[in-house]
């Protein structure tokens, strides 16, 4: 009995010098046998933080459409790219209507004597007053015609097209020009002989996909 109380005494005595080197090795045990089980269960490891991207940097994972260009005509935001809405301006500066638009009645048509539709907007003003180029586009063409009188054609995308007809000379514009919203394409005149009574005016069409149109899809009536 007395061996075995000598014993005790020195293996509490072991436990007491070592403690510190038993419990690192029991956490080692511990950890080697987690580790073991994982593997053994295919477990994926744990999820760490979401990850963090800077929100400028142009290859950021978290944005595919990468950075806006400000130059890039398909930028959703540019208020002027090809998603924003045509808005004609008034064709003539500071014109007045003299002989309206209509499809479901007929107006009287002072030059040549009867009552007949009307797809056009004719438009008259001061004297010589300035006819505008309604949209931003390229002219398409320059012609004289007897009934229409002196006429430019200005293309504004591949559906849309504008005409202007009577104007008092032949505009000076080439086939191929590009012109901007409100720039001055010529001047009222009388030079349509079926019109001529009516006084110096514009006639104003529109045509989308190849068909006459109302004016009043794309015009900006404040700006009359």
């Amino acid at each position: 009995m007395e061996n075995k109380a000598k014993k005790n005494n020195r293996f509490v005595a072991f436990l007491k010098r070592n403690v510190y080197y038993v419990i690192m090795g029991v956490c080692i045990l511990a950890i080697g046998g987690m580790v073991t089980y994982a593997l053994l269960n295919n477990n994926p490891p744990p999820e760490g933080p979401p990850l963090v991207v800077d929100p400028t940097d142009p290859a950021d994972p978290a944005d595919p459409t990468g950075p806006v260009d400000p130059t890039d005509p398909t930028d959703p935001t540019d208020p002027t790219g090809p998603s924003a809405p045509v808005v004609f301006c008034w064709p003539v500066e500071d014109g007045n209507i003299i002989v309206d638009y209509t499809t479901d009645s007929l107006v009287w048509h002072m030059t040549l004597g009867h009552y007949r539709a009307n797809q056009s907007i004719r438009i008259g003003g001061a004297t010589d007053a300035n006819v505008l180029a309604v949209y931003d586009g390229v002219v398409e063409k320059v012609y004289y015609d007897i009934l229409e009188g002196n006429v430019i054609t200005i293309r504004h995308s591949e559906d849309l097209v504008t005409t202007y007809g009577s104007l008092k000379d032949l505009p000076e514009l080439a086939v191929g020009a590009t012109v901007e919203k409100g720039d001055i394409i010529g001047q009222i005149g009388t030079s349509a002989d079926a019109e001529f009574k009516e006084g110096q005016h514009v006639t104003f069409k529109v045509y989308e996909n190849g068909a006459l149109i109302s004016p009043y899809t794309y015009l900006d009536i404040g700006d009359k």
